[in-house]
């Protein structure tokens, strides 16, 4: 018997780890990436923006599938979540901020 319920989290955490991986690769564009106002108007803020982003999703994305094949439902459910947000919250807050500085890192 599989336990598909236990392999779900996991492989999307494998799944954030690679994207991190092609994340600094991603040119400016509507359809992946982090698509915030700033980053879609200045090349230089989606560049590091998602440099910053594609190390944060490899490591997250780790973390992801350590913790969720470590812990049991709500708690692995917990950890993968919080890891979620910060793989979204620190990259955005940081091109925000390089935003406000006019785009100098």
């Amino acid at each position: 018997q599989i336990n598909i319920g236990k392999l779900i989290l996991p492989l999307v955490g494998l799944s954030f780890a690679g994207l991190g991986w092609y994340m600094p690769k991603f040119k400016q564009n509507y359809f992946v990436g982090f698509k915030l106002p700033w980053t879609l108007e200045n090349t230089d803020n989606w560049n590091e923006t998602h440099k910053v982003a594609g190390k944060l999703w490899i490591y997250g994305g780790l973390f992801q599938v350590i913790t969720t094949l470590i812990f049991e439902g709500k708690y692995a459910f917990i950890c993968f979540m919080v890891a979620t947000a910060i793989m979204v919250i620190i990259p955005s807050v940081f091109s925000y901020r390089m935003y406000i500085r006019g785009n100098k890192i």
